[in-house]
């Protein structure tokens, strides 16, 4: 009897349940008809342009539902909101992203105009220089930015840079421009291998972290000073600052090398540089092995912690030869030392201060305790005359 009557009411919940959906749609439907009639019908169309003999006598207002959009042609339904207000800017050549596409369009067209008109590249021009492939563990970093064009710029190209030289390039060193049929296989083979480094640059430098990775095998080994002759701070120190200002994840980076800097800007870059500073260099070891050559997903795993490992000592050591750097420049700067002094006076001064006042104290309880010696020996004189 209970199962029967817990049945009952779970097939009258679920009616109950179909009934309210049942009305819900109706509510729907009716909704939609009317907005079709007093709205849409009236409201046909919401245009980019403005056009006078479009709008109806009194105007119409749009209450709950998008009017169709006429845009180049083709229709589509939105509200009248942010999305709509960018498409009519964008039409009518006002919009911020539009300016921004029709010069890159531009930058492009140009581009492509100059690589068809150049009768060929000079690579033995000094931008198009090569350095020497270098070689770390297992790992080969050939000159990526000389590859593009780039040699001296460097880590300082930026993304728009490389794409325009990465597509100027492979139209300049295609077979067809380039005259790969007539050349002879020496010939052949140098084209080939300056388009596979162009492609190969092109991956790497618009990977981030790839890019991050050679940028640190690219970088010269810093040398940092530890000391300097008097007057010689700011061309001995200064510089280094500068070349590890490109690693910092912090940007921008407070360097003051203005000898004449107030004491709190002074401070506010030793804060930094001593205790903020933090590095983004990579530093790929010698013994460091091939993911590639993993037997299977645990021997891969194992060889990126090893390789995580010899990397992460590297930076160890850097990291303190950095430290070393800050410290020896925060004694040798000049502006230092003369903050240093400045105290040293201001602490002597309070301590000869306190030695003052402490001899002033002594020297007034030494007369009081004379006089009142004086005064008891003269009561005691007294005395003794008296009798």
């Amino acid at each position: 009897a209970t199962h029967a009557r817990r049945a009952r009411r779970a097939r009258r919940a679920k009616m109950a349940s179909e009934d309210l959906d049942a009305l819900e749609r109706m509510i729907a439907d009716r909704e939609r008809a009317l907005v079709e009639e007093h709205v849409t019908s009236a409201f046909t169309a919401l245009r980019i342009a403005y056009d006078a003999r479009e709008v109806p006598a009194g105007g119409a207002i749009v209450l709950g539902s998008p009017a169709p959009i006429v845009v180049d042609g083709g229709h589509m339904k939105e509200f009248a909101g942010r999305a709509f207000h960018e498409r009519a800017r964008v039409k009518c050549g006002l919009s911020a992203v539009c300016e921004k596409e029709l010069a890159r369009k531009a930058s492009i067209a140009a581009l492509d105009e100059q690589a068809m008109d150049d009768s060929g590249v000079d690579f033995s021009a000094p931008e198009y220089k090569m350095k020497k492939t270098k070689r770390r563990g297992n790992k080969e970093f050939a000159d990526h930015y000389g590859a593009l064009g780039l040699a001296l710029v460097r880590y300082r190209a930026t993304k728009q840079q490389i794409m325009e030289q990465h597509k100027y390039l492979t139209i300049q060193l295609h077979p067809d421009k380039c005259g790969i049929a007539q050349a002879d296989d020496a010939g052949k083979e140098k084209i080939e291998q300056r388009f596979k480094a162009v492609l190969t640059a092109m991956e790497t430098l618009t990977d981030k972290n790839r890019r991050r990775e050679f940028d640190s095998v690219d970088a010269p080994d810093f040398d940092f000073p530890s000391e300097c002759k008097e007057g010689e701070f700011f061309e001995t120190f200064m510089p280094h600052f500068h070349l590890l200002e490109r690693f910092s994840e912090t940007q921008p980076v407070p360097i003051c090398d203005d000898p004449d800097a107030s004491a709190e800007d002074v401070r506010k870059h030793y804060i930094f540089w001593g205790a903020k500073f933090k590095s983004w260099r990579e530093f790929p070891h010698e013994k460091e092995d091939d993911v590639e050559t993993a037997h299977d997903r645990n021997h891969r795993r194992h060889i990126e912690r090893e390789n995580q490992r010899l990397r992460a000592e590297e930076k160890k050591k850097e990291t303190a030869k950095i430290r070393a750097f800050v410290e020896a420049a925060q004694k040798y700067d000049p502006r230092c030392i003369k903050q240093r002094a400045e105290e040293k006076a201001q602490r002597e001064a309070r301590r000869l201060g306190r030695t003052a006042s402490s001899v002033k104290i002594q020297e007034e309880e030494a007369a009081a305790k004379a006089a009142e010696e004086a005064a008891a020996k003269a009561a005691e004189e007294a005395a003794a005359k008296a009798a």
